[in-house]
């Protein structure tokens, strides 16, 4: 069982992992389909939400897996302090993954976004963490 949130990405500036003022609305509309999912299936369901992070490619690749890992965990903190009560996870891809392909070091604010996935499993092969 697998549910990917559809949402409005949350813009970051280039370079920052911090959420703007103006982007919380954005966050507080996935928040509302997160909970609803929850209270749909949680009572026959291990539900967890696993947030995942990724960058454009201004920047190394070591630099921008850093930066979209703190940028999925902005999220992830962010759906707690919403009220997400369900374990939260988040991993970070870097500039792999693009939305949008672009060449190196050219700045795309499309690339840089989040993934909010609802599971039983966790999705992929990789090391994701606990918030």
């Amino acid at each position: 069982w697998r549910i990917e949130v559809p949402h409005d990405d949350v813009n970051f500036a280039s370079g920052k992992w911090i959420i703007q003022e103006s982007e919380y609305p954005k966050l507080q509309e996935a928040v509302e389909q997160i909970k609803t999912t929850i209270r749909r299936y949680s009572k026959v369901l291990r539900v967890q939400v696993f947030i995942s992070g990724h960058t454009d490619s201004v920047g190394d690749s070591a630099y921008n897996q850093r930066l979209s890992e703190k940028r999925a965990r902005s999220i992830a903190a962010s759906f707690r302090k919403s009220g997400i009560r369900v374990p939260v996870f988040y991993v970070g891809y870097g500039e792999d993954g693009q939305a949008v392909q672009t060449a190196d070091e050219q700045k795309e604010p499309r690339n840089r976004r989040a993934r909010y996935i609802m599971a039983v499993h966790p999705p992929a092969n990789v090391q994701w963490k606990k918030l």
